[in-house]
């Protein structure tokens, strides 16, 4: 009886894992996305238009009107995104001063899209910074 017990015992406990600490902690929490990472999830979509700042006052009234008489007629009640975009560069001062003007830039963007008979309350407005920005861009994005 003993011979046949044993076999039996030694299968039944092959299958088990060795108990230890590990066996009973919490697994720890995952560590919060850096800034790159949360960056580059920010926005997956692609824009309608790209206005780039390289000039003080850019001509971009005619493209914006076009690519937003396009959108409109694509779909109706369609909403809109104007993203102003500032470099992550210098001092804290010259950031901020960058985010000012890329808040600037936003709102003459905005601006234009109004005057193209697009309801206020069907556009939204933000400031972002990127990393590597090489001017400053107003970024116009259909949701």
């Amino acid at each position: 009886m003993r011979r046949l017990l044993f076999p039996v015992l030694l299968l039944a406990v092959c299958g088990c894992t060795l108990i230890d600490q590990t066996t009973f902690a919490t697994k720890p929490p995952a560590p919060p996305p850096g800034p790159v990472v949360e960056a580059a999830r920010l926005e997956k979509r692609a824009p309608l238009i790209v206005i780039a700042f390289t000039t003080p006052a850019p001509d971009y009234v005619a493209a914006l009107a076009s690519a937003i008489r396009a959108a409109e007629a694509s779909r109706k009640g369609i909403g809109y995104d104007v993203i102003g975009m500032a470099a992550i560069a210098g001092t804290p001062a010259v950031q901020a001063q960058a985010e000012r003007e890329a808040a600037v830039n936003a709102t003459t963007t905005m601006r234009a899209i109004l005057a193209d008979s697009v309801p206020a309350s069907r556009i939204r407005l933000g400031v972002r910074t990127e990393l590597g920005l090489s001017v400053p861009q107003v970024r116009v994005f259909v949701r």
